[in-house]
């Protein structure tokens, strides 16, 4: 099973939409796929299942809990957010890696959505993971941002050796020529780490997203939705 965590300290950059169609990208290269999504605000979840579901992530910390993860109209597999896990922040790291390895087996791919803030919600699922991904707006403060990311990946690799990172340029506004800038600077620092091509801003992703298929199956001839398909087949081999 490889396992993908979709994280960054920063908000707004697309994690949630970056994490759903990483999912629907692995069911269409025919792998049983599981969205574990641990963010408590639910973005994820509110999209796959927007009239709720009983598969919750919470009941992976009840022993007692039978865990039975419910299907998506995306065709992937989820255990579905709820203000529940905030709680899951007061307890060890230790305990939550045990909670998460109660995840059924089974699957070819298992993604998580984690929250945009360092606790045990972002950090258990990375030491089980094979990859973090870690979205980033082309901005000035992107680099920044990066080296934060880049030490959280070393911290962990005492613990987690296998753990790469990859990062994913998102919302790039092709004719602004400093986020085209900010970009090159960006392949250059991070070299085989940075995975593009770098995914336009459209309006197209979020409509897709709000018509619940991945952008590729909305837009279909245009080149921001293929590009939407690249990254994501990229990532998943």
């Amino acid at each position: 099973m490889k396992t993908c965590v979709v994280t960054n300290r920063k908000g707004g950059v697309g994690k949630t939409t970056f994490a759903l169609h990483l999912a629907a990208a692995g069911v269409e290269a025919g792998l049983r796929t599981l969205l574990v999504d641990l963010d408590p605000q639910g973005s994820a979840s509110g999209v796959v299942a927007p009239g709720g579901t009983p598969a919750l992530a919470e009941s992976l910390w009840d022993d007692a809990a039978q865990i039975q993860p419910a299907k998506t109209a995306w065709g992937f597999d989820v255990l579905a957010a709820s203000s529940a896990l905030t709680g899951a922040e007061e307890l060890s790291l230790d305990d939550t890696l045990a909670a998460l390895r109660r995840i059924p087996a089974g699957y070819d791919l298992l993604v998580f959505d984690t929250p945009p803030y360092l606790g045990v919600l972002q950090t258990a699922p990375l030491l089980l993971a094979d990859v973090l991904i870690a979205p980033v707006e082309p901005d000035t403060f992107a680099l920044q941002g990066l080296k934060t990311v880049q030490d959280v990946v070393t911290s962990l690799r005492p613990r987690n050796p296998k753990l790469q990172l990859r990062v994913v340029v998102n919302r790039l506004k092709t004719r602004a020529i400093v986020q085209m800038q900010t970009v090159a600077a960006l392949q250059d620092a991070l070299s085989s780490r940075f995975v593009g091509p770098a995914l336009a801003e459209r309006e197209g992703v979020r409509h897709a997203r709000d018509a619940g298929k991945p952008v590729w199956k909305h837009a279909k001839n245009e080149p921001y939705a293929r590009a939407w398909k690249q990254v994501c087949d990229t990532l998943i081999a």
